[in-house]
């Protein structure tokens, strides 16, 4: 198809070798997990690629549990994955400049949590919501302090194409599960950026990475600019880089003389900005909100309007 081959011409992908595990023999799968699994579709309305929704499954969980069961067993006996069970929805959606620049969003099972709190996306109880909140708590007490705080908005080249396979079945084979490459499985694969700069903080939200430090002198800024550097050499090391021309700095103060700092990415520098959208929400560097709710209104008022302009139509 004209997506895959556009996806499998990014990168060279590595030879994966043929890798056997041996599976313990008491690792088995009886009635009641498969019934425990299927009740907690009671509130899963949403559909995978077989169309069927979890409330669906939920309701006819007596039924099917058994052939379920015969299955599960039948794979863990001959060590095979069902083909249909690999399938997935994977949506291209526009963002914005170029026509390329798609972000895929693929429906997959939610597997257990072993993702960092600092990790937002593709979890259950997360949300960019409580992203977005734990970033403005943060900003709003270090300003109401007087203080000043540095963030570096980054955006990846290819984030979910680029990860490579080789260092994602080692990760997996440490986690114990597996699945599609994925918004979850790229969650996985940069998990330990936590390692690369315990010290620091900072939010993700899938492949949408924000670094921020607050900041009360120049030697601050230094640091988060070391910390950057840090980050640039770690994700190297694992195949991804920085896309330099969306990746976007920003302060956060009240003081009529904030401390001003460039920062940089392979001695590039990361474009300045007193204003950012970021997971929905628009951000000023005051911290007021005026821009998002003027964006808002104007949308909600061209959604009136053509209401109005299309009512004579439904008359």
């Amino acid at each position: 198809t004209v997506y895959s081959n556009t996806f499998a011409s990014i990168k060279q992908r590595p030879d994966i070798p043929c890798t056997h595990y041996h599976l313990p023999s008491n690792c088995v799968i009886s009635l009641i997990d498969v019934e425990d699994g299927l009740s907690s579709l009671i509130n899963v309305k949403s559909a995978g690629p077989d169309g069927l929704p979890g409330t669906f499954l939920f309701n006819i969980r007596y039924a099917i549990r058994f052939p379920l069961w015969l299955i599960f067993c039948r794979s863990l006996k001959d060590g095979i994955y069902p083909s249909s069970f690999k399938m997935s929805s994977i949506t291209p959606i526009f963002k914005s400049g170029d026509k390329s620049d798609l972000v895929l969003k693929s429906i997959l099972p939610t597997v257990s949590t072993v993702l960092m709190d600092e990790q937002y996306g593709c979890r259950p109880q997360r949300s960019a919501t409580l992203n977005l909140i734990a970033f403005n708590n943060f900003v709003l007490d270090a300003v109401e302090q007087g203080s000043q705080v540095d963030v570096i908005f980054t955006d990846f080249t290819k984030a979910f194409d680029r990860v490579d396979y080789s260092i994602i079945m080692e990760i997996l084979s440490k986690t114990g599960f597996g699945g599609h490459l994925s918004p979850i499985l790229f969650s996985l694969f940069v998990n330990g950026i936590k390692s690369a700069i315990p010290d620091s903080r900072f939010l993700m939200f899938a492949d949408d990475l924000k670094i921020f430090r607050r900041i009360d002198s120049f030697a601050d800024c230094l640091t988060l600019q070391d910390e950057l550097n840090t980050l640039v050499l770690w994700f190297k090391s694992i195949g991804l880089q920085f896309n330099i021309d969306k990746c976007k700095s920003m302060y956060f103060t009240r003081s009529r003389s904030p401390i001003v700092n460039a920062y940089f990415i392979n001695n590039a520098s990361i474009d300045m900005v007193t204003t950012k959208k970021d997971l929905g929400v628009i951000f000023y560097s005051d911290l007021n909100f005026h821009s998002h709710i003027e964006a808002i209104s104007c949308r909600a008022f061209k959604t009136l309007d053509f209401v109005i302009r299309r009512r004579r139509t439904l008359s």
